[in-house]
């Protein structure tokens, strides 16, 4: 899948989940993107607004990333490695941590 071809495929999920803003929501890149979603992060499997889509690559998945970040969700660049080729984003909500106290992907 292409980039725009993930990137839509995000945005139109977003979208149809009820998100409004970017802001309102938080992306980053992992190698094992469920582990970091439901463990890390803290994303409810149900009831919560998530996703995730393969890239290509680790440097198509940061791409795609820095694509969101841009737009104005919340994360960061520099994480994970070159496994890192999913791309994941969530809805932020009181639950969720978004500055997971440990970085599983860091060091890899």
């Amino acid at each position: 899948m292409t980039n725009e071809a993930i990137i839509e495929k995000i945005e139109t999920y977003l979208v149809n989940n009820g998100v409004k803003f970017y802001s309102d929501c938080y992306v980053g890149i992992a190698e094992d993107a469920r582990e970091r979603l439901f463990s890390d992060h803290k994303v409810l499997e149900k009831g919560d607004i998530w996703i995730y889509e393969p890239a290509e690559s680790d440097d198509e998945a940061r791409n795609i990333e820095k694509y969101f970040l841009d737009k104005g969700m919340k994360g960061d660049t520099g994480g994970g490695s070159n496994k890192s080729t999913y791309v994941y984003s969530y809805k932020i909500n009181e639950h969720t941590s978004e500055s997971p106290t440990i970085d599983k992907e860091e060091g890899k």
